[in-house]
């Protein structure tokens, strides 16, 4: 009973002093001794097999890669290494006093990185699979996990399958070590991300074409009011008085009356007096506008010698040709009062 008794302690220290350490590397490393005297007089640290660090009461002495990176604890036995490298995973085992008092498993490994999802489906899209990738030549111990909105673990393992008949939004991977956790970006649905692609594109050409239906519309009205509509030539007429008219010619308008023709084909002549009031008063222009009445008059002289040879006239024709004539002549007059 006593034999079992002393067993049962031994195993049980046995794993309580054999624990792991994960260090990352380039990181810094405390060992603790276990177990320890009351009084430290000497102590030794094996790497394994090799001694790594020594202390007998003076300077302690550092061996090999711990040489430079290692300090040590003479109080408490803690050995302390910085700047971790690969070649500083291994057992340790404190030897305090010449006993040993424990030992303890350091594993320098390297961090995670951000992983990255990639997909891969069957050909009549009933369902895709999610792999987790990212490079793990270095890192040691991974884990892979997946995440939803709703749910933090949602599945275990670097791949993940899901069908089309799933409604999560998105999916997000974590790849982890004992010193280092790392999340994916969310990966849309593919299920879900399809009809709202659909969904987005439509929308945008249903808008579009709604919109050339109208302006087509528009056109069209427009185009249809131009060949339904046509002036008659009274409103032509109207309309081109409208934009001849200038308020210089208004002025000449309201100083000057229109002479009519007589039945019997003679015109009136106008008199000096009138003749003076059509020229302008600005002397800038006297010139122009005498030269302009003195053709003026040499016109109305050669139109009254023509009706005084011609006489009456003898068809209703001639009587028309003579009244053409002096309406042409009142035009000349009333176009050379609106330049004026």
């Amino acid at each position: 009973m006593s034999l079992a008794l002393l067993a049962l302690i031994f195993l049980v220290s046995s794993s309580l002093s054999d624990a792991v350490i994960y260090k990352s590397t380039g990181g810094e490393v405390v060992i603790p001794p276990g177990s320890a005297a009351d009084l430290i007089t000497a102590i030794t640290w094996k790497h394994n097999e090799d001694i790594a660090m020594e202390w007998y009461g003076g300077e302690p002495s550092a061996f090999r890669q711990f040489n430079g990176c290692t300090t040590l604890n003479t109080l408490t036995g803690e050995l302390t290494i910085s700047g971790l490298t690969r070649e500083h995973s291994g057992s340790y085992t404190a030897e305090i006093n010449n006993k040993v008092a424990g030992t303890t498993e350091v594993r320098v490994i390297s961090p995670v990185p951000t992983p990255t999802v990639s997909m891969w489906c069957d050909a009549e899209m009933t369902y895709c699979t999610l792999t987790c990738e990212g490079n793990t030549t270095d890192p040691e111990l991974v884990t892979y996990s997946w995440q939803i909105p709703d749910a933090h673990n949602y599945s275990k393992g670097h791949q993940v399958n899901i069908m089309k008949e799933d409604s999560e939004p998105w999916f997000r991977c974590e790849m982890q070590n004992p010193i280092s956790s790392e999340t994916s970006e969310n990966f849309s649905n593919p299920f879900l991300f399809g009809n709202r692609m659909v969904t987005i594109i439509l929308i945008p050409c249903i808008i579009l074409l709604l919109i050339g239906l109208v302006v087509g519309i528009c056109i069209y009205s427009k185009c249809k009011f131009k060949k339904t509509y046509s002036p008659t030539k009274k409103e032509e007429i109207e309309i081109k008085v409208h934009s001849s008219e200038t308020p210089e010619s208004n002025n000449h308008t309201e100083n000057t009356e229109l002479r009519e023709v007589s039945c019997n084909g003679a015109v009136p002549s106008l008199s000096t007096e009138e003749t003076s009031a059509l020229i302008p008063q600005t002397s800038s222009v006297v010139p122009d506008v005498s030269r302009r009445t003195e053709t003026s008059s040499k016109k109305e002289k050669e139109t009254q010698a023509l009706i005084h040879r011609s006489g009456t006239p003898e068809s209703n024709d001639e009587t028309g040709q003579l009244q053409d004539t002096k309406l042409h002549i009142e035009d000349t007059k009333l176009q050379k009062q609106n330049t004026n």
